[in-house]
């Protein structure tokens, strides 16, 4: 991703861990008003790797999917 200025993505792996609920809230927030002001021609967008799913129950959110395994490989579900 080195020079990549007009990339408009984040990576977050387990950002939740250790946080308290009112913390997660704070964390979904802050993602949200990244996306909001975001006026750039591409928007940002997150990629986020976590456990806690329920973060993101009374989001903006709009697009969710959810990748499990499964006997024949993996799987993508949209949430």
């Amino acid at each position: 991703l080195l020079g990549a200025s007009n990339l408009n993505l984040m990576i977050l792996d387990e950002p939740t861990t250790h946080l308290d609920a009112e913390r997660k809230k704070s964390l979904v927030g802050v993602l949200s008003q990244l996306s909001d002001i975001s006026n750039l021609e591409t928007p940002m967008q997150f990629l986020i790797i976590t456990h806690d799913s329920e973060i993101f129950e009374d989001s903006t959110v709009e697009k969710i999917y959810r990748f499990e395994s499964s006997e024949t490989g993996s799987k993508v579900i949209a949430i």
